[in-house]
């Protein structure tokens, strides 16, 4: 969590220089980190079921990465 608001502080400098498309990808970043990990709060609100998903450990991690990064 102390990571994810360090990114999220380096994330909304990036959103007032960026402006809207930045707010895109530093949104996503937050969400794709969360559901890497299995994290429940933000696929569970998609979806109360799944809040145990998570991409990583399912192995899709490296196609997450390679479609996210290029």
């Amino acid at each position: 969590m102390v990571a994810l608001g360090g990114a999220a502080c380096v994330g909304l400098r990036l959103i007032v220089v960026g402006g809207l498309p930045m707010a895109f990808v530093v949104v996503t970043s937050i969400f794709n980190a969360f559901a890497y990990t299995g994290g429940q709060y933000p696929l569970g609100l998609i979806h109360p079921r799944l809040g145990d998903f998570s991409i990583g450990y399912l192995g899709l991690g490296d196609l997450f990465v390679l479609l996210y990064f290029g």
